[in-house]
């Protein structure tokens, strides 16, 4: 493969495009006072619509949030002590180079390697679908899931979607911030021993104090997660369809 990955990412905004004109023409805007043939499909397709659009949305506002945390994130780059092994995540398996290709977990669902055994993974449990943002273990005849880990509704991946401009934004600052996803499940900036992380998280109580099931990660993995948006999209809507 000899496509740059500019290349690349142009071709990803092009297919989530046509995707979302293709769904767009499906939508059946109905006349609020005429019966619905079939309720519970226009349900599927407006929420594959709601998730189509929030993806454009995040394509259209990564540019402009990059574009104004640009100066503080070369300053940051520039104080940051940086080792080889994380300069080229591709060379150390990490986030870098198969953020966009697909590939399958032991139990044949699509997934998508954010570097250091971390995945994504679209699946199907009970009939309904998830993204589960995971990491794995080796034991030996394969990768397997691990404790880490946030499973989302379509929804709430949606929500994440759509607020990940602002994460990135605060990942440049350095500053903290939260997110709701719907639920207790939230998205929050911290810093932990003097580095700065995204942490995906079911919370609990008035004040969502931090559960059990999360995974925090580390810049370039959220980064990572980023990338895979537009190929999540068209899992998902595989999935529904």
């Amino acid at each position: 493969d000899n496509k740059t990955p500019s290349s690349k990412r142009a071709e990803a905004r092009k297919q989530s495009m046509n995707e979302y004109d293709k769904l767009m023409e499906q939508i059946p805007f109905a006349d609020p006072e005429e019966d619905i043939e079939n309720p519970e499909q226009e349900v599927r397709l407006l929420r594959r619509a709601v998730i189509a659009m929030q993806n454009r949305i995040v394509q259209l506002e990564q540019p402009q949030a990059k574009e104004e945390s640009s100066a503080k994130r070369g300053k940051m780059q520039a104080s940051e002590s940086v080792s080889p092994a994380r300069a080229t995540p591709a060379a150390a398996g990490g986030a870098g180079a198969g953020a966009a290709q697909p590939g399958k977990t032991h139990d044949g669902f699509s997934c998508f390697e954010l570097g250091n055994k971390r995945r994504v993974v679209v699946k199907t449990f009970k009939g309904k679908v998830y993204v589960d943002v995971r990491e794995f273990y080796d034991d030996g005849t394969g990768l397997k899931p691990g404790k880490k880990g946030l499973q989302m509704s379509p929804e709430q991946w949606a929500e994440l979607v759509k607020v990940m401009p602002q994460v990135e934004k605060s990942l440049a600052e350095n500053k903290e911030a939260d997110h709701g996803l719907g639920g207790a499940k939230r998205a929050q900036v911290k810093q932990f021993k003097g580095n700065t992380f995204v942490d995906l998280r079911e919370t609990y109580g008035e004040d969502n104090k931090p559960g059990k099931k999360g995974i925090m990660l580390k810049r370039d993995e959220f980064q990572a997660l980023v990338a895979t948006v537009p190929h999540v999209a068209t899992e998902l809507t595989s999935a529904d369809s």
